[in-house]
């Protein structure tokens, strides 16, 4: 389970992190208590204040773009957009989500959602995206990418069956149901 904010401030004292207010703030608006993305953005904010580096909020922001919204490679951003791009029915309940449209996902995309770290729930049973984190690496334009070059395999599967190279065509198809 994420820290809660007292929870939070606990950890930030029991790491001997001695921060401003400001800092601490957000670095909790960042993570939304998750420990492992808070203890990641801690240690780097450690790091960067044990060489000397002035520490602000502005740091802050440079340390998630840095270890979470450059390369995605890093958990749990990385085991996220693996999921949200393979599967059309979680990228689908993201944006439903994301924009409190009706059609919210059904009971096993929700768990799906959880499970994975995408959404948590909040008052009246909604879902939300977790964090901020989590929120830019699932960014809008990034699914609309997903989406757009799914589409295209499938309209060259279409003009490769449409042109009698049905071989050329079961792979584009094959390619866009993986």
């Amino acid at each position: 389970e994420d820290f809660d904010r007292s929870e939070f401030n606990d950890f930030i004292k029991k790491a001997d992190l001695v921060l401003p207010n400001l800092v601490v703030d957000k670095i909790y608006e960042w993570a939304s208590g998750n420990p492992r993305i808070t203890w990641d953005v801690c240690s780097e904010i450690e790091d960067r204040f044990l060489d000397g580096e002035s520490i602000n909020a502005t740091t802050v922001d440079k340390v998630v773009e840095k270890l979470y919204l450059r390369e995605y490679d890093r958990a749990p951003v990385d085991h996220i957009r693996t999921l949200v791009e393979a599967d059309i029915q979680i990228r689908n309940a993201v944006v439903a989500i994301r924009y409190s449209r009706s059609g919210i996902p059904d009971d096993k995309i929700k768990s799906k959602l959880y499970l994975a770290g995408i959404t948590k729930t909040v008052e009246n049973g909604e879902l939300t995206i977790k964090n901020r984190v989590i929120d830019e690496a699932l960014s809008d334009r990034w699914i609309e990418q997903i989406s757009l070059a799914q589409k295209s395999i499938v309209l060259l599967a279409n003009e490769a069956y449409a042109s009698g190279n049905y071989e050329q065509s079961i792979r584009f198809y094959e390619e866009a149901l993986s």
